[in-house]
């Protein structure tokens, strides 16, 4: 099933920056759910870099896995992306929308100004960082909550921003898809999921039988499922391990060639029945701590930082930050991220005929028209508010 893409910009870079960041991210964290945005995080940076010199430019380009392509055209392409990913979709609804918050008479330079609205559609708002910071920040979140349907509603905390902000860059996403065959409510019912080998949960577990694309890869023991949204340039694909604590074998040698490989042999199957848990997933990232392990360190330093190509004072990022949201149910699916970057003033066998996903697994969601990952998760157990008791 081969992959199809209308942009110039090649969907490596977002796909190798989604397992870095993934397998970055999760240190530290096992047993816990992950997910985040790497559209969202790699067009706040994409933005970032606009006014990037030097080393600052240098280690943003390697983290977002953009060494190969031309300097001159990684914007003209990332803008064709955008308009991709932005295009009209029957039965779902995918939005991004970019935005610069700047202090009052702070003069950004009109190269900058021009650039990111030319390639990433970002217009300025101004507000007052220097006397009035925490109705900026709520006006920031505002906005936020505004075009992700209100479902990231405190991207910036109390205290993240300062009297020498000057600059915040945002990225917000938000998508809607409806199932292309959506669940049965009818057979939704409680039913054990396996958290581990030692520890039960009961959830919600919607069920279908239907036509699906399947796949599975013996050398690693996982079935690979597609599950289409109703357009469908737009896909949620699973990734079950066989064995119940099997995802993390299967993390160690994650790759997305791997992914890539797999959906491009996926057969579809007649009749599958699948079992697959309601589930909300939240969390938030402090980008700082993450891409300082990814090698940017320049971008947060106050000595080493260099945005000369936003304006000629001397700024660096103070604070970065990133939150998600997805919920996912028998009608289908509604995601939300948000990203900010803070700049301040220097101071097989057969497929079985039923899939049921009652164990941790990987999911992520894709814009397969551009080729980008949307959203990317690792699901290890129920949030509380949805656990069941039967």
């Amino acid at each position: 099933m081969a992959e199809q893409t209308d942009t110039h910009l090649s969907p490596q870079p977002n796909g190798k920056f989604t397992i870095n960041f993934f397998e970055t991210v999760k240190d530290g964290k096992d047993g816990e759910n992950i997910f985040f945005s790497p559209v969202s995080i790699h067009l706040s940076l994409a933005m970032t870099m606009l006014g990037a010199l030097g080393n600052t430019a240098q280690q943003l380009k390697t983290a977002l896995q953009l060494l190969e392509m031309d300097s001159g055209d990684l914007h003209e392409e990332f803008c064709k992306m955008l308009d991709v990913v932005r295009s009209a979709r029957e039965g779902s609804s995918l939005h991004i929308a970019n935005r610069h918050f700047v202090q009052n008479d702070y003069k950004l330079l009109k190269t900058f100004q021009d650039a990111s609205q030319k390639f990433y559609k970002a217009d300025a708002k101004n507000v007052d960082f220097a006397s009035n910071t925490e109705a900026s920040r709520l006006e920031i979140n505002k906005w936020v909550g505004e075009e992700t349907q209100n479902w990231i509603t405190d991207l910036l905390p109390s205290g993240s921003l300062s009297s020498l902000t000057r600059l915040v860059l945002v990225n917000a996403c938000y998508f809607k898809g409806d199932w292309k065959s959506k669940f049965n409510v009818q057979l939704t019912k409680p039913e054990v999921f396996h958290v581990s080998s030692t520890r039960k949960e009961n959830v919600l577990m919607m069920k279908q039988r239907g036509k699906f694309n399947l796949g599975f890869h013996a050398m690693h023991s996982f079935w690979f499922l597609e599950l289409p949204y109703l357009n469908e340039d737009l896909s949620m694909f699973l990734v079950v391990p066989t064995e119940i604590e099997g995802l993390q074998k299967f993390e160690k040698n994650i790759d997305m060639d791997l992914l890539n490989q797999m959906e491009k042999q996926l057969i579809m199957e007649n009749s599958v029945f699948v079992c697959l848990p309601q589930f909300r997933i939240r969390m938030n990232v402090d980008l700082v701590k993450t891409l300082q392990k990814m090698g940017v360190t320049d971008l947060f330093s106050e000595k080493s930082c260099d945005l000369k190509g936003i304006c000629e004072d001397d700024l660096h990022v103070a604070s970065a930050v990133h939150e998600s949201f997805m919920l996912v149910d028998e009608e289908g699916t509604e995601a939300a991220a948000a990203t900010a970057v803070v700049m301040n003033l220097r101071c097989a066998p057969r497929p079985p005929m039923e899939v049921k996903v009652d164990r941790p697994f990987i999911f992520y969601i894709k814009d397969k028209k551009s080729g980008q990952i949307l959203f990317f998760g690792r699901y290890n157990k129920p949030m509380e508010h949805l656990a069941v008791c039967c």
